[in-house]
């Protein structure tokens, strides 16, 4: 969800020893961007919680990810291909 938001690779900028001593020890996520959606913001930090039973199912991401596009209809349908 990071990547989609910022067009970037996580911790690019980190050397890879670096980037393994953050993930086992459950310290490194990336910044969000200020301009990021409040709502998305809170689905991503929802799903990098340290705790596994805090994080969303499947199911609960997909069900969030719908409501947050159904905020923005006039960019989605700008986007269908015209089929004239």
């Amino acid at each position: 969800m990071w990547e989609l938001i910022t067009g970037e690779e996580p911790y690019a900028d980190l050397h890879y020893g670096a980037i393994i001593g953050g993930i086992v020890n459950n310290t490194l996520q990336p910044c969000v961007p200020e301009s990021c959606d409040a709502d998305w913001k809170a689905l991503m930090e929802r799903c990098w919680s340290a705790e596994p039973s805090e994080r969303p199912t499947f199911t609960e991401v997909a069900k969030d990810l719908r409501a947050i596009a159904a905020k923005f209809p006039a960019k989605a349908a700008a986007q269908q291909p015209r089929t004239s």
